[in-house]
């Protein structure tokens, strides 16, 4: 079995805390729009025009 050492497992936690950061400011960017979009729909809708 190999040893592992602090170095390593520095960088790899680095880049896993980075990816996880991305995704996680994705997924809230996506959230984000659907609520945008549902709320639009909704005063949209809620609107009424008398001629």
């Amino acid at each position: 079995m190999g040893e592992i050492f602090p170095a390593e497992l520095g960088a790899e936690a680095k880049f896993m805390r980075f990816f996880q950061q991305f995704l996680f400011q994705v997924e809230i960017a996506e959230c984000l729009a659907v609520l945008v979009t549902f709320r639009r729909q909704r005063v949209a809708s809620n609107v009424v025009v008398t001629p």
